[in-house]
């Protein structure tokens, strides 16, 4: 029988997101085994159905000596399992595992759902990562993208070939797990935020200005869509039914030919809807991203803009004190541009 290791950086990851994927490689009649740190609760609800074994991985540290126990902890699991192939997920699997799994000659296969900070900011440790990154990439049997952008940036860095690599439709989250809960009229204004859950997408932002309009008694609920493809509108449609308002934050892109313009698009079209007040789009300007910090502070979406389209949605003059801090597009502290 083929064994199959799925390594992750959490239990947690391996039993929210890949849970489907063993139990259907399970089916078709691999041996799966799960690697990554046992955690006491979700590694012990994998081993009730799979075998599991425990590395020593912390995911957030940057202290290379954790990082050569990981290796070497994989290595000894390696060794002792056997297994025929490795699929990694996340940074450092991608990277460690792989190299590991070079090491003695079984396959690997990478899977790379982003570009992460790793190569949006430019400092000595991510320059390091994106070094290991590119030994890693020559050890691994195979990459799989989760769209188009990311592979022909990874090809452009000439850090894989079209050859080795595909593109896959998606994380593999169960949406008959993670779904909607419909809840009765409440009457709060719901104000929609597109954008993954990280300070480089402006949730600090997000946060900051929601405290501050619970202050001013202004309640809402934050829509985190579950997929863009396809497009999940079921959630969005179900709250403006009741709350008539609608406020698209999507920090990310531009007015047009976006994520967002296409949820507004939709509504549109859906004569269910009936909205109370023309609903409101906030991007990023429709021009290229500047680098210089002349330009910047101007560019990306503040915490007062926020607040600013909140009280033309609900005719409330907002009492509010924000640290508006200006974001701008520089790998660190000390640059100072322009590029």
């Amino acid at each position: 029988m083929i064994k199959v290791a799925i390594v992750l950086n959490s239990a947690w990851q391996g039993y929210n997101f890949r849970l489907n994927l063993a139990r259907e490689l399970k089916r078709s009649n691999y041996e799966v085994v799960f690697v990554a740190p046992d955690d006491g609760e979700y590694s012990h609800k994998l081993k009730k159905e799979f075998s599991f074994e425990d590395v020593d991985l912390k995911a957030t540290s940057i202290n290379p000596i954790n990082d050569l126990r990981l290796c070497i902890s994989l290595f000894k699991v390696y060794k002792k399992i056997k297994p025929n192939i490795v699929l990694n997920f996340t940074i450092k699997p991608n990277i460690y595992s792989a190299i590991v799994a070079r090491i003695l000659k079984i396959d690997s296969i990478n899977n790379i759902t982003g570009q992460g900070t790793v190569f949006i900011k430019k400092t000595f440790v991510t320059q390091i990562v994106k070094l290991l990154y590119k030994v890693s990439l020559l050890c691994t049997s195979f990459i799989f993208f989760q769209n188009s952008d990311d592979r022909n940036f990874f090809i452009d860095k000439k850090l894989v070939t079209l050859k080795k690599s595909d593109i896959l439709p998606g994380s593999g989250v169960d949406t008959n797990k993670f779904c909607q809960i419909v809840r009765k009229d409440d009457k709060v204004f719901r104000f929609l935020m597109v954008a993954r859950i990280i300070r480089d997408k402006g949730i600090n932002e997000f946060i900051e200005a929601a405290k501050e309009l619970n202050k001013n008694g202004i309640m809402f609920d934050h829509i985190d869509l579950q997929t863009i493809k396809p497009l999940d509108l079921k959630p969005i449609k179900q709250s403006l039914k009741k709350t008539k308002k609608l406020l698209v934050l999507d920090t990310i892109s531009h007015p047009v030919c976006s994520i967002g313009s296409e949820i507004l698009s939709q509504i549109y079209l859906d004569k269910e809807i009936k909205l109370s007040k023309s609903p409101i789009l906030l991007t990023l300007p429709d021009i290229p991203s500047p680098t210089s910090s002349f330009y910047t502070k101007d560019f990306y979406v503040s915490k007062k803009d926020i607040v600013k389209k909140i009280e033309i949605l609900t005719n409330k003059k907002i009492s509010i004190k924000l640290r508006d801090n200006i974001i701008h597009d520089v790998p660190d502290l000390k640059f100072k541009g322009p590029f």
